[in-house]
């Protein structure tokens, strides 16, 4: 489409790039996100007249294979809690963490008295969120912590550990722990709102986004009913 005047450009000029780009749906929905941009520019700039790609389609969503641990695999993971590894995917469990956060937290965002992890990666409402430590792997925190070291996680490559729990877990992936954390949650009744704050989530209800604050001892009460 390059070399043609943005005006003579239709909505099935763009629909056959993406029908025929063998790419993925969120990939599809970048370029369907693109021309959405590129129209709202031409529209105010009274280039076009008409918005086409408000017409695009792309593949549909892709169902989630994605799994939560069963009971009897937790109950695994606590009974070799002496072993490294299974130390990790304890404190995933109990934190809701994904892989590369935990790996990145620093010795310094750690508050033993208060019993609080504070840190997180990707999105604002993740990054700088407080994570009370349960009472089950308080210990194993107590154990990494070293404040001479920068990171909680000390001499244990986050690729080694990746490796070691397929071994272990063949069927799952590191990132369902943190699919598992919410799931035992919900389960367990707890507030979505509380949920959404030790995830890193931001609330898809406004009022819940805007209005309600929740107080660190409503969020220890909620990491609590993690039996």
């Amino acid at each position: 489409l390059y070399d043609k005047i943005y005006r003579e450009i239709k909505s099935y000029d763009i629909q056959d790039i993406i029908d025929n780009s063998n790419l993925s749906y969120s990939t599809q929905s970048q370029i369907k996100n693109l021309f959405n941009h590129l129209d709202k520019l031409a529209l105010e700039t009274e280039i076009i007249q008409v918005s086409y790609s408000s017409l695009l389609t792309t593949d549909k969503i892709p169902e989630s294979n994605r799994t939560i641990l069963t009971d009897e695999e937790i109950e695994k993971v606590k009974n070799n809690r002496q072993n490294l590894t299974y130390k990790v995917i304890l404190l995933l469990l109990y934190t809701g963490m994904r892989g590369t956060e935990l790996f990145k937290i620093e010795n310094k965002n750690i508050d033993l008295d208060e019993r609080t992890i504070r840190g997180g990666i990707k999105t604002e409402n993740g990054k700088n969120r407080i994570i009370p430590i349960h009472h089950y792997i308080f210990d194993i925190v107590q154990e990494f912590y070293n404040e001479d070291n920068k990171y909680l996680i000390n001499n244990y490559k986050k690729v080694t550990f990746c490796a070691n729990f397929k071994k272990i877990f063949p069927h799952h992936t590191v990132h369902e722990t943190r699919h598992t954390f919410r799931s035992k949650l919900d389960s367990a009744g707890a507030n979505q709102k509380c949920i959404d704050l030790l995830m890193g989530h931001k609330s898809k209800d406004v009022g819940n986004r805007v209005y309600t604050h929740k107080t660190l001892d409503e969020l220890r009460e909620t990491i609590n009913l993690l039996k």
